[in-house]
Order: structure tokens, then sequence, then C-alpha cells
């Protein structure tokens, strides 16, 4: 098994395998036995105890990977249950890896209904487009009634590939996911966290040059710049390390106003001043004392005075969208500081028809993405990637879609995945700690795209750190923002 530090399409990864067969040599049945090789070695040390599997084979080279693994299985002496349909129908290195199968004792069988301790998921593959013919649905729907644990073998079938969209209302739901060649975007981004469990990856032992200049989707962090921020020296002061005004908090949300100023803080912002509805400038004070808190409106000196003495502006977090709400944006719009966009700020930019400033960073949820793009959460969520670039373009700014995988694009382009799918994180403010978090990296004179990132990394690192210590259901936003750690451990001593 490998680590990695790309994620690449279905068709990218379809690239790399015709290299390695027709311009490097590599036999295409040897990477069909060493893929069911690779699986069934999964499968031993994930359940070393089952003695009888049941491999569910569909009519393409991901069902040969699962006529390797069945032969594998029936050389150690396990009893193996073969579900496969069409046999007739195989062709090339698939039909090789059959007739394997078959010289080891293994006789498929199209009926029957699921025996083994462990299922096998071999059904569709990467090259899966649409909806599964009936007869493979019928047996997706066996696997997920069966209550027995399941390996699926490359991608669970029913999840695309190259987006994480799902090609089913009732994909195979896996415990662990053997994944070849390439990790599949599809398995890191939308449903295929929910689907794809423990990711083992396996390289096949191809050679380096399989992957030149073949386009991948790089891991944040995709170096030390997004990683941490820089370690501060015995001789630095406050001004030196950004200047973050939040602007959030409308009529009977101030608690969203304290969460992103005290993340902002607590990610390293030398100072931090608050422009909020005045109803709640005493209570956010109360919570965030190390915050110059100002109750603030549109028609008044104060929004002005702010936005001159800020290096970044966060804007949007329980913002409202009532008359106040659209004041406080548009005189952040009209300035020429670089924002962070987020929650209600991207809604009245919907509703309003307005156009980020170019540069700007947008952090929406799947609802405001839609919202900004004119159609659905299911749409954007059937392809997350092309959303967040088409919204990148059309903004001509940065955008954290946020969600499980989040993506971040870039005037165009995906500038990287956060292979973090953190269940802790879906928690009311959350996203408000993501938006201080993210001011604050801007406002160490990062890039847009880097502070964006980095912004991801340090608050899907929270999230995690948080869920060890409170579970998946007990955390709140407030356990995130402590948890938050934008340096080093070993540094921090320097």
């Amino acid at each position: 098994m490998r680590t990695f530090s790309q994620a690449y399409t279905a068709d990218a990864c379809r690239k790399i395998d015709h290299r390695a067969i027709h311009a490097l040599g590599v036999p295409g049945i040897e990477l069909m036995h060493r893929a069911g090789r690779c699986a069934f070695g999964v499968l031993r040390e994930s359940w070393p105890h089952a003695r009888h599997v049941t491999v569910c084979c569909g009519a393409g080279n991901n069902a040969g990977d699962g006529f390797v693994l069945a032969g594998l299985a029936r050389r150690e002496g396990l009893a193996v249950q073969a579900l496969a349909e069409s046999v007739e129908s195989f062709r090339g290195d698939a039909r090789s890896a059959y007739e394997w199968m078959l010289e080891q004792g293994v006789r498929p069988t199209s009926a029957g209904s699921i025996s083994g301790e462990v299922v096998v998921d071999a059904l569709l593959g990467t090259g899966a487009k649409g909806p599964p013919r009936a007869e493979i649905q019928a047996r997706i729907d066996a696997i997920r009634g069966s209550g027995r644990p399941v390996l699926a073998v490359d991608v669970p079938s029913g999840i695309d590939p190259s987006t994480g969209g799902k090609l089913t209302d009732r994909p195979v739901i896996a415990d662990v996911t053997a994944t070849f060649v390439g990790v599949k975007l599809g398995l890191l981004t939308g449903e295929g966290p929910n689907c794809t469990g423990e990711l083992r990856y396996f390289d096949l032992d191809l050679p380096a040059t399989a992957f030149d200049n073949i386009a991948g989707i790089p891991l944040i962090p995709i170096d030390a710049s997004e990683r941490c921020l820089p370690v501060r020296r015995a001789g630095a002061y406050k001004n030196q390390h950004g200047h973050v005004l939040v602007v959030a908090g409308g009529r009977g949300m101030g608690g969203a106003a304290t969460l992103t100023s005290l993340a902002a803080l607590r990610t390293g912002a030398g100072l931090v001043s608050v422009a909020t509805h005045q109803s709640h400038a005493q209570a956010v004070l109360a919570r965030c004392p190390e915050a110059m808190v100002h109750g603030a409106s549109p028609e008044g000196p104060e929004l002005s005075h702010l936005l001159d003495r800020a290096s970044v502006v966060v804007v949007g977090p329980g913002l409202g969208m009532d008359t106040w709400a659209s004041g406080m944006l548009s005189g952040c719009l009209e300035s020429s500081k670089p924002l962070v966009l987020d929650a209600d700020a991207l809604n009245l930019l919907s509703k309003q028809g307005q156009q980020a400033p170019k540069g700007s960073i947008l952090t929406p949820h799947p609802g405001e993405a839609a919202r900004l793009l004119s159609r659905s959460p299911g749409d954007v969520q059937a392809d997350r990637s092309a959303s967040a670039v088409e919204l990148s373009v059309r903004h001509t700014s940065t955008v954290a879609l946020k969600g499980a995988g989040t993506l971040v694009a870039n005037d165009g382009h995906l500038h990287g995945i956060c292979a973090v799918a953190c269940a802790a994180l879906a928690t009311s403010g959350s996203g408000d700690v993501l938006a201080g978090i993210i001011g604050a990296t801007r406002a160490n004179a990062h890039s847009p795209a880097t502070a964006a990132s980095l912004g991801v990394w340090l608050h899907a690192q929270a999230g995690m750190q948080a869920q060890s210590k409170a579970g998946r259901r007990a955390v709140i936003a407030g356990d995130i923002v402590k948890r938050i750690q934008p340096w080093p451990e070993e540094s921090r001593s320097s």
C-alpha cells in the first residue's frame, strides 16, 4: 500500500494504465493479477478470520480483478461464491482472468443469494457511466441488504469515480475500498467518502514514467506553505501579522461574529476588529475581549473607518439578508480590501446578481454554491469539482467549496482537494470558524489560493482533533476553535 499526493479522474487513470501497457510494456493481464493480489491481501488483513467469501463480478476489467481475487481465495483454502453476469461476454484480459479462476476450481453462477462472510464488490469500475443496468442494480441491492462487511474493488459500485456523484440512489457502501493505479477523485469528495470506507491505495508497481505529464489534483496541503503559518519570532509585534475585520452578526446572530473572531485570533491574526449589529456588540465583546468590537451601521462612519484600518475583511457569517446586511456588504464590496466572502454575503451576492471583487475568497457550502450558480444543490454535489471551477471563473476569485473533500479552485482550475471527511465539522458555526481561519491566513500575506488551502487544512485538522476528544456527534464549533494549531509542533519552542 502506498501513500498518495494526488487524485485523478477516471480518464486520467485510464491514460496511465494505457501508457503502462502500450508504451512501457507491462501486460494488461499482469496488472489485473497485481490488482487482484492487492485486493486479496486487503481482504485477509481486514477480515483474517473469514473462511467464506462472496465475489460479485460485473462485465469489465473490474470483474477481471474480482476473478483473480476469487481464484486466489480458493487457492488459500477459502470457500468462494462467485456471482457473475453474462460470462460469455468477457473479452481480452477479463476473459483470461475468468479462465484462470476456473482453473483454480471456482465455478461462477448468476443465481443465488449472498452466502459469504465477506462480500467483494467487483461490479463496476472506472468506466461506469450513468445508472447501472437492472441486473447490476439488483446485485448492488443484494450487497446492501446482506449485512456483511464489504470490500470494494477500485470504486464502490454506483459512485462516479471522477466526481463522487451517485450513479444510483442506492450505491454500494463499502467498509474498505482497495483502489489501483491512481486514487480516484470521486473517492474523496461528494458521496464518495460516505461509500468508500477505509481507503487503501496501490500503484501496482507501475514505473514512475507512467504518471508523467498526466494531470492530477494535488492533495492539500500541497507543500509546507499549506501546512502551517510561519513561527512567530521573539521580536514579533502584532501589526506584523495582519488586521482582520469581521463584518458579521446581524440581528439575532451575534454568535457567528464571536466564532469568526475567535478563530481569526486563534489562527494568529495580529489584530481583529468586529463590525456587528449594535444589539450584539456588548455580548461579542464579553465572549471575545481580545477583539475590538463595534456596533456599526451602513449609514454611520464606523464601517468606513474600520475598513480603512483592516488588511483583510471577512464578511458574511450570520450577516442576515435584511437592509442592514445588504448595506454592510455593499460597503465591503466598494472597498479595495482583500475579501473573504462567506454565508449570507454569498446569498446576498446571488440574490442581487452582484459580482465578487476580483481576487476574493469565496467559501460556499453546496447550497450557497447552488444559489450562486442558479442550480440545485444536487447538481452541485453531482460534480463538485466542475462547480468549484465554474464559480472561480464567474467571480475571478478563489473558491473553497465546503463539504467532505473540500475543493479549492482558483481562476478556472482546481488548486487542490482536502482529503479529509470529518463528520464533526457538520455542526452549527463550523463554517464561521473556517471563515475566521481563512481571514487570518490571508492576512499573513498568503496568496488567496494558498490562504484558502491552508485555512481548509487547519480547519479539518482542528475538527479531527476535536472529534478525537468529544466524538463526532458531540463537537460544537467552540471545540474546533480550541483545537486550531497554526504552527508545527516541532517549531513551537523556536
